[in-house]
């Protein structure tokens, strides 16, 4: 468990659009779960930022490559894509970002 208060780097996995953006204090925490393939690590973070995005990245799921701090800690993949949902509040963005991976994330 880390936790982080930093720039996170969303990297959509279909196309090279990258956005950069500032969230709150968050705790970094992947949960293992074991099933009969295998262990896999499971993300489940809801961030909030205060930053302006744009109209292009809200109000869908996309797959995406996520980078904390300056790169040193990066989940999803084409193998294993990590799903990222940006939703509109009244006076910020709330960010979804779920996945799952064969190997610990940090």
């Amino acid at each position: 468990m880390k936790q982080f208060s930093q720039i996170i780097r969303i990297a959509e996995l279909t196309s090279s659009k990258e956005l950069n953006v500032l969230v709150d204090p968050f705790i970094l925490e992947p949960t293992p779960e074991t099933s009969n393939q295998g262990t896999a690590y499971s993300v489940d973070l809801n961030l909030s930022s205060t930053d302006e995005i744009p109209a292009a990245w809200v109000g869908r799921e996309f797959n995406a490559r996520i980078y904390i701090n300056n790169g040193a800690i990066l989940f999803g993949d084409e193998d294993y894509p990590t799903k990222c949902l940006i939703s509109p509040y009244l006076n910020h963005y709330a960010i979804k970002i779920t996945s799952k991976q064969p190997y610990p994330i940090i």
